[in-house]
């Protein structure tokens, strides 16, 4: 078993808080709200740490390769004291490495604040595999996004507001967050295709910000709101479904999960993905495996022959508009984001990929859709509604080879289709705030915590009614989703906001 150290911070567990938070300085005739985030990188095994300050084109033969994650930039106490904080959808706590450790090259140190108080209580949090142990305490946490200054994390005994429903208080922000994640992708030439290669993404407080995706947001209910869990119905390869048995996925538990880089899936269906995608590409057992990358030469990949991978999930409605019942929709996934490129590795100058699908453990039944599968995507955090959206990321759309899509399924009934009409709403006329992300780790819950824990290294953690056929539904708003980005939506890349991603950008 691999002993796996993760540096975890929950941005919506910066809300629990005593006191106000000074709102009055917030400009609310401005809608969006941009901060600059830093791309930094995480092991892929021993990972517990705040993200190396210079990025390594090396493999550690000890910890494997640098991972990709997406976070932002905070400070800690007073004076502040900087940290890369991970954002991750599918944990609750805010916890912080304080004690020095060889895999963090920076940590909190609490005597150095002055704002530093003790709450003299100790936190253990169990997972799946692993656990991690810390003092409960309190200090002054800085976001710089617009509408936050500096806030006290306190964790009294009394509940208080978190920092989210302040907000929405005070702003009149809608309950909603999206994250966008940018893939490292590679443009014409081998380049990449940012300009600058910190820039991973934006993270949108308040609204949806159209500008980032195309089409329709296609939303599937969270059956717990603890953390953003959704119900699995399949998963097919190369439109052949994966059945299982023994109550099929209904016996997994299915996280939509910003802090784990992979797809993770139940090992039958990992040895069923792996045989069927092993017909179309030669690669040693390691690769796999997760462990080892491929560095084609000459012309790479053919990724256009390459299989589709689809992810099935009950759909609750479109922009808005409530879908008939047993409705479903598939996110159909490109090649290119299972086989993920490497932004750290390369041979003789050519780019080398993982495989970035892997098997769950036999004692821990949870299915992981994680930023491999996001990145294709505007994700959407309806916790009004309490539903998650998706809809295609234009920066996927446009840069991958094979565009990821979205796919609408209608019950058939007699030989008769079911087909909803479907109308885009308008955008929230809500204040909006979005964050550029940087490519690095990230979470965020559904419910806050309100725990900032110091870890000292004596802990570690590892996260790691069908009566009747269905049928997809094409249609001009509904496309295939296994076409190229040109000619899935044509002229619609006319209309790109000058704000929105783009080759050059």
């Amino acid at each position: 078993m691999n002993i796996v150290w993760r540096f975890i911070l929950n941005i919506l567990a910066f809300m629990m808080v005593a006191g106000d938070i000074p709102f009055d300085k917030i400009d609310k005739s401005v809608k969006i709200h941009k901060y600059s985030l830093y791309r930094v990188h995480k092991w892929k095994e021993n990972n517990f740490q705040n993200a190396p300050s210079e990025l390594s084109t090396r493999i550690d033969r000890m910890r494997g390769f640098p991972d990709i994650g997406y976070a932002i930039h905070i400070t800690v106490g007073t004076p502040g004291q900087q940290f890369n904080a991970l954002v991750d959808t599918g944990s609750s706590n805010f916890a912080i490495a304080a004690s020095p450790n060889a895999g963090v090259p920076s940590y909190y140190h609490s005597r150095r604040s002055s704002t530093f108080q003790n709450r003299s209580q100790q936190v253990t949090v169990q997972y799946g595999k692993g656990t991690w142990t810390g003092d409960l305490m309190s200090d002054i946490v800085h976001l710089d996004v617009g509408f936050n200054r500096a806030i006290r994390q306190d964790f009294s005994g009394t509940p208080t507001k978190t920092f989210f429903d302040q907000l929405v208080d005070k702003t009149g922000i809608a309950n909603i967050f999206s994250l966008t994640l940018y893939g490292p992708v590679l443009s014409k030439g081998l380049s990449w295709t940012s300009k600058d290669s910190n820039y991973g993404g934006e993270m949108t407080f308040g609204g949806i910000d159209r500008t980032l995706f195309l089409g329709h947001v296609y939303y599937t209910p969270v059956i717990k709101k603890w953390y953003y869990e959704v119900k699995l119905l399949n998963i097919s390869v190369d439109g052949k479904p994966i059945t299982m048995c023994c109550h099929g996925y209904e016996k997994y538990v299915t996280f939509v999960d910003s802090g784990t880089t992979e797809i993770v899936v139940p090992p039958a269906v990992f040895r069923t993905i792996v045989h069927s995608l092993q017909k179309f590409i030669q690669a040693p057992k390691l690769f796999w495996e997760g462990r080892e990358v491929i560095c084609p030469a000459g012309l790479g990949i053919a990724w256009s022959s390459l299989p589709i991978i689809e992810f099935t999930l009950p759909l609750a409605g479109v922009d808005g508009v409530l879908a008939y019942e047993s409705s479903r929709f598939n996110l159909a996934i490109s090649p290119q984001q299972y086989i993920r490129l490497s932004e750290t590795v390369r041979n003789l100058g050519f780019p080398c990929y993982t495989f970035s699908i892997s098997p769950s453990s036999n004692d821990a039944p949870v299915i992981i859709l994680g930023d491999a599968l996001m990145e294709g995507y505007t994700v959407v955090f309806d916790r009004i509604n309490n539903q998650v959206g998706f809809a295609v990321s234009r920066f996927a759309a446009k840069n991958l080879t094979v565009s990821p899509g979205i796919n609408r399924l209608e019950r058939v009934k007699n030989g008769s289709l079911n087909i909803q009409n479907i109308s885009s709403s308008s955008e929230d006329s809500v204040a909006i705030v979005s964050v550029v992300l940087a490519s690095i780790s990230l979470f965020m819950t559904c419910i806050s915590i309100g725990v900032m824990t110091c870890i000292y290294f004596n802990h570690h953690r590892n996260k790691s009614s069908n009566d009747y056929p269905y049928r997809q539904v094409s249609s001009p708003h509904h496309p295939p989703a296994y076409s190229n980005a040109e000619e899935q939506y044509g002229s619609r890349d006319n209309s790109l906001a000058d704000n929105g991603p783009t080759e050059s950008d």
